[in-house]
């Protein structure tokens, strides 16, 4: 279970929102990932801060194209772990795949002050797969925002967007036939 806060956030958070949606730091992003005229979300929908309590987790996944609201193309994604005093035992790592899953790409352990920063598409596999396994009263925490263009991305020769979850190797492959509907209700009584 993962909560996606945007709503009534703390001045420090509200500020740090903020910067990272302000034009100079959009400019900084282009710099960096090439990908040209972004604009930020203000409402930070799937965004803001994330919150994962322990046995949380959310399956390696390709995230959403287009922005449910504004119809902006959805094209880098901008974590930044908050938490302090985090040991490796608590979990919680980041996990970026390729495309074909062959093989684990980098694993990213939620370290206070760590920023990962990526562009986002149907090659773009990553995800929390492992339930977090921190002490009750503990959560992984992360502020994330999103950024988008008023174009679509040309596509890689070769690439095509198959589905939203992805198995790892030696996972059963039924969490690739599940929409997100299907986890939500696995989840909740």
């Amino acid at each position: 279970v993962k909560q996606e806060v945007s709503d009534g956030l703390g001045p420090a958070t509200q500020h740090l929102l903020s910067l990272v949606d302000s034009a100079r730091f959009q400019e900084f992003i282009s710099a960096v990932t090439g990908v040209r005229d972004l604009h930020s979300d203000p409402t930070h929908k799937f965004a803001g801060v994330h919150r994962t309590p322990p046995g949380g987790f959310t399956k390696i996944h390709r995230d959403f194209e287009v922005h449910p609201t504004t119809g902006l193309f959805h094209r880098v994604n901008l974590l930044i772990y908050l938490n302090r005093d985090w040991p490796e035992a608590y979990g919680g790592s980041l996990e970026l795949w390729p495309a074909d899953m062959s093989a684990l790409g980098c694993r990213i352990l939620p370290r206070f002050n760590t920023m990962i920063l990526w562009e986002t598409h149907g090659a773009t596999l990553h995800g929390l797969p492992d339930p977090v396994s921190c002490p009750p009263g503990r959560m992984r925490l992360s502020v994330a925002s999103y950024y988008y263009t008023t174009t679509r991305r040309v596509v890689a020769s070769g690439e095509r967007r198959v589905q939203y979850w992805a198995a790892r190797p030696g996972e059963d492959p039924w969490i690739e036939r599940m929409s997100w509907q299907d986890h939500l209700r696995a989840l909740l009584p």
